[in-house]
C-alpha cells in the first residue's frame, strides 16, 4: 500500500500518475447519515458493532454520538476491554484511575480512550474531571 507518499513522489519527480476513469455505471451516491445512524444504542449494540461505528464515524463526524447527564458527546476512540467481571445495565459507565469503560448489551465492556465534548478531544482517563463517574448511564439522544 503506497498511498499518498507514492503519489507525492510521482508529482515531485514530474512522472505521470496512472489515471483510471471512474465507471459511472458503478458509481453510487450515499445520503448524509441521520443522527440515528451515527448514535450508539447501548441496549442493542455489542462491543464490535460500537467499535465499527466509531471507526466509520471518525473521518467525518469525529466519533459516534451518545448522551450522558442530558448532554451529548461523541466517543472517538475505544477498544474491546477484557474486563467483563461486574454485571451492570448496558450503557453504564465504570470509571477508575486509568480506564473508562462502558457496558454493552451482552455484558461485555468497551474501553473508551478519547471523547469529543463540545468539539474538544479529551482523553477518557480524565473523565472524572468532567463529572463522569461509575454508575452513570449513557443514553440515546432524542
Amino acid at each position: 500500500m503506497q498511498g499518498v507518499s507514492h503519489i507525492r513522489e510521482l508529482v515531485y519527480s514530474n512522472e505521470l500518475v496512472n489515471k483510471t476513469p471512474q465507471d459511472e455505471n458503478k458509481a453510487k451516491y450515499f445520503k448524509w447519515p441521520q443522527l440515528a445512524e451515527v448514535m450508539i444504542n447501548w441496549e442493542m449494540m455489542g462491543v464490535n458493532e460500537i467499535n465499527d461505528l466509531l471507526n466509520t464515524c471518525n473521518s467525518w463526524n469525529i466519533g459516534a454520538t451518545t448522551g450522558i447527564n442530558s448532554a451529548g458527546l461523541k466517543i472517538v476512540v475505544a477498544a474491546v476491554s477484557e474486563n467483563n467481571k461486574d454485571a451492570f445495565t448496558p450503557g453504564s459507565a465504570i470509571v477508575d484511575k486509568h480506564k473508562f469503560q462502558v457496558v454493552c448489551f451482552n455484558q461485555r465492556y468497551i474501553a473508551i480512550n478519547f471523547f469529543n465534548i463540545n468539539n474538544t478531544c479529551l482523553p477518557a482517563r480524565q473523565a472524572a474531571f468532567y463529572g463522569l463517574k461509575t454508575g452513570q448511564r449513557f443514553t440515546n439522544i432524542n
